[in-house]
């Protein structure tokens, strides 16, 4: 009896084992996966910040190189009041294009500057045809009454200015409104000097040397108004890039800007593992959260090493087709099968038992 079912012990696992060895060597190829969690990133970022001292700082970040595109500071004169306004378009969410206008930055010493610049060129002009041609009595009368009323409009802004200092010493009005009645001040006073130094030389005549200088004063103050011309035009701030503007939660960030033709997924693979990861390899990726369901290839592994997650990995970069804005950057982590091969039984076995004792 006892004979009897030890033979039948040994049948069992003569059987299993014969199961075993089918299902290992059995045709079937399986494939070969590394699970990881990755997340997604904008191809590219721009972000637009505000600095220390009245600083706006603009960035534009390549997620796949690591590295800033473009980075700009635009600087402003202590003293100076700045105003920053938004595109009435752009809102969180909003789809922007390429050199679309997000925001407007006005400086009032640079915009006081322009006004003062045009004013003495436009009076140079004037002052250059004037003493190209014969002086005449009706000139000069003219002449007489522009300073007269340079000069009542001067008496009449000191008196303006006169109060709004005192109404700014009682702080019972803002800085910005106390230094534009300052700076009307000083373009009053231009005016006056100005409109003396024309009726000086309508009444005593212009030698052709000081006809020359006029005209060099002319030409220089036509080219400080094509620089600050170029000046304003970076107070001009563009999208350098086809995106979407999302929420910041940051008082000193003004802007983000993030792209929105691709994205990236950042996955994590221990750096024993990623001797087996190859460009283009098929990686297959779920959030359980937004039920997505993507399929992508490997575009780069990074060389750096990073100590994160409790050991040494190294970043497989993914860049996913957004053409369509199916995706927007979040902080969802999403599960990640990168398929190394397919494998029969045997190999598969083979191949898992390296990976887990970490042999070549």
């Amino acid at each position: 009896m006892t004979n009897i079912v030890l033979g039948s012990e040994k049948r069992k696992y003569y059987l299993i084992a014969a199961i075993l060895i089918i299902l290992i060597f059995i045709p079937v190829q399986i494939p070969f996966k590394i699970t990881s969690q990755g997340r997604i990133l904008p191809q590219k970022q721009y972000l637009l910040v505000k600095g220390a001292d009245g600083k706006i700082i603009s960035s534009l970040k390549n997620n796949i190189t690591g590295s800033m595109e473009n980075f700009s500071v635009t600087q402003f004169e202590r003293g100076d009041v700045i105003q920053f306004f938004m595109n009435d378009n752009i809102a969180v969410g909003s789809k922007v294009n390429k050199n679309d206008t997000l925001a407007y930055i006005s400086s009032n010493l640079s915009e006081s500057e322009l006004i003062k610049l045009k004013s003495e060129l436009a009076n140079e002009i004037a002052l250059l045809k004037l003493s190209s041609s014969r002086e005449k009595e009706s000139i000069i009368n003219a002449e007489r009454q522009r300073l007269e009323y340079a000069r009542k409009q001067l008496e009449e802004q000191t008196n303006i200015f006169n109060r709004q200092k005192s109404l700014f010493e009682k702080q019972l009005i803002s800085e910005e409104e106390y230094e534009l009645a300052k700076s009307s001040i000083e373009l009053f006073k231009i005016n006056v000097d100005i409109a003396s130094q024309r009726l000086q030389t309508v009444e005593t005549g212009s030698k052709p040397e000081e006809i020359e200088l006029i005209k060099t004063k002319v030409v220089g103050l036509q080219n400080q108004i094509r620089i600050l011309g170029k000046k304003f035009l970076k107070y001009y701030l563009l999208s350098p890039i086809n995106g979407i503007v999302q929420r910041s939660f940051s008082q000193d960030t003004l802007l983000i800007v993030e792209d929105v033709d691709a994205a990236l997924l950042f996955v994590p693979i221990k750096t024993n593992d990623t001797r087996m990861i190859k460009e283009k390899l098929q990686v297959n990726i779920y959030s359980s959260s937004s039920g997505k369901n993507l399929s992508s290839k490997i575009l780069k592994v990074e060389k750096a090493i990073s100590n994160s997650y409790y050991s040494q990995v190294n970043f497989v970069l993914v860049l996913l087709d957004n053409s369509n804005n199916k995706y927007a950057a979040d902080s969802n982590y999403y599960d990640v099968e990168i398929i190394i091969d397919t494998l029969y039984p045997y190999e598969y076995l083979l191949k898992t038992f390296k990976q887990v004792f970490n042999l070549q």
